[in-house]
């Protein structure tokens, strides 16, 4: 068929050649094109010239620092209620350096440690069962 097409042409005897999307020039004037197609030519051109230029090697290189841990705020296990008791001496301190659990277990009431409803600590001793 092709070479029965190519012998036609010589003639001039095939049938005319209809421009569709496949086949239309490229070499069209832009203001012919629709403006899509100029668009998008133009990106291209514009992705040409920066893939030439290799602009990807000349950016530096960033590289975020690892940063110092920060202490964090809040208190630490220092031991349970007799080691606080011996260390701070004063049932309020004693109380203001307990874990949020150790907190949560005893309770400060008119300067005195209770745990369950009973006297653990007075400010002097501890008082057990």
């Amino acid at each position: 068929m092709a070479r029965s097409t190519q012998i036609l042409r010589r003639l001039n005897q095939a049938p005319p050649v209809q421009e569709t999307s496949y086949n239309q020039p490229a070499h069209r004037p832009e203001m012919e094109r629709a403006e899509d197609e100029t668009d998008h030519d133009r990106f291209r051109r514009k992705q040409q010239r920066l893939a030439a230029q290799d602009t990807s090697s000349s950016l530096p290189i960033k590289v975020v620092e690892k940063q110092a841990a920060k202490p964090q705020p809040g208190t630490r296990f220092e031991g349970p209620l007799e080691v606080l008791a011996a260390k701070y001496k004063d049932p309020r301190e004693v109380m203001r350096h307990m874990t949020v659990g150790q907190y949560m277990r005893y309770e400060l009431r008119g300067g005195q440690i209770w745990e369950n409803g009973k006297l653990a600590y007075d400010g002097t001793q501890f008082l057990t069962e």
